[in-house]
């Protein structure tokens, strides 16, 4: 999220296919948000698909806490993720560093437990590490069934591409008021996205629909 500072070259002069050619660099007010927000920085090279540029971005969350282990002094953590590869298939990885220094164990493990709970893995008390397990895996889980409802809608409804579950438990209600769906569907030429939390209130729902220009001007 933020704004971004961009060159980007279009052209369909190959078979009339839209090329794209340039970069976007990422401005100093960027953030990138898993639990917490990192600050983001870096940049997207475009060479030739749209949807699939390689990316050089990297996102930092820093925290000064108290040491668990003595009251009396603190220490600076810094939790970074770099993100590489294309968008379609990109590479994440963790890193963690206490008063400059990298922390052992897992860096994934290391990461996450911090973001949520201010602690690494080896600070946490019995519940907490079960909450970890539960956070992390609420979190795949959706992954999974997002993708596991769109096959299977897709097997009854094949303009179905694709549908993303997410879980907000911040907010009052039910699981099932809580749960923002997201459906992106292809009729024709027209692509239809319908989405929101619908279970909770008819306006917490929205319907976009997009057709391209070319196919309403009759242009290639």
């Amino acid at each position: 999220f933020g704004n971004v500072s961009a060159n980007l070259n279009f052209s369909n002069f190959d078979n009339d296919n839209l090329r794209v050619d340039g970069r976007v660099v990422l401005e100093d007010n960027c953030y990138y948000k898993f639990y917490k927000n990192f600050d983001a920085t870096g940049n997207l090279i475009f060479n030739g698909n749209i949807i699939n540029p390689e990316l050089f971005i990297e996102g930092k969350y820093n925290a000064v806490t108290r040491d668990p282990f003595d009251d009396r002094t603190t220490r600076a953590v810094n939790v970074i993720l770099k993100v590489t590869g294309q968008t379609l298939k990109p590479e994440l990885h963790w890193e963690v560093l206490v008063d400059g220094s990298p922390r052992g164990g897992n860096p994934d493990q290391e990461a996450v437990s911090f973001i949520i709970f201010g602690k690494f893995t080896d600070e946490l008390n019995a519940d907490q590490r079960m909450n970890l397990v539960s956070n992390v895996g609420a979190n795949v889980g959706t992954s999974f069934a997002s993708q596991y409802l769109t096959n299977l809608m897709q097997s009854y409804l094949p303009f179905i591409v694709n549908t993303d579950i997410n879980y907000n438990g911040t907010q009052e209600g039910n699981v099932a008021q809580n749960t923002d769906i997201r459906i992106t569907a292809e009729l024709g030429d027209a692509t239809v996205r319908l989405g929101g939390q619908i279970f909770r209130d008819l306006s917490n729902t929205n319907i976009a629909i997009e057709y391209p220009l070319n196919k309403l001007l009759k242009i290639k």
